[in-house]
């Protein structure tokens, strides 16, 4: 293990570490909830967002990641870094994410309402649809959003 974090609330406890995971522990019975996986690269550095809700993770793969501690879900990936990325951290009101780097630079992302990403996920893929109703000639990209939104 690389680094551990408490949730606000003290019930969980998130590990990083050198096997490209980060994991979420519940601290009473001690059992894993979550494996975090994605990265390509260790986890350097894992911390529980302010309320709780959210885990970020910082990796030697050049990303930061968010992701939902309910449901160890990925939420989204912050790239943009030319090298590891060693350090991340919530703002105190949890709308932003810092993240630093062994490029030399740290970075400010705005999280912006990330829950609602599924939503805007089906929103595009039914203008998708409506647009290849239009043109049934463009056959490629049919099944581009197949199982998404309202089918």
């Amino acid at each position: 293990m690389k680094r551990i974090s408490f949730s606000s609330d003290g019930t969980k406890v998130a590990t990083s570490s050198d096997d490209k995971t980060g994991r979420i522990w519940d601290v009473s019975t001690g059992q894993e909830l979550h494996q975090l996986q994605g990265h390509e690269g260790e986890v350097r550095f894992i911390v529980f967002s302010p309320d709780g809700t959210k885990v970020a993770t910082a990796s030697s793969d050049k990303t930061g990641r968010i992701w939902d501690v309910s449901t160890g879900q990925e939420l989204r990936q912050l790239r943009g870094h030319e090298d590891e990325v060693w350090g991340i951290v919530f703002s105190p009101d949890g709308t932003k994410v810092a993240t630093a780097s062994y490029d030399e630079t740290a970075r400010i992302w705005q999280l912006g309402d990330i829950e609602n990403l599924k939503d805007r996920v089906a929103i595009s893929c039914d203008w998708v649809r409506h647009y290849l109703v239009s043109k049934p000639e463009d056959d490629a990209d049919r099944r581009l959003c197949e199982g998404v939104g309202n089918e």
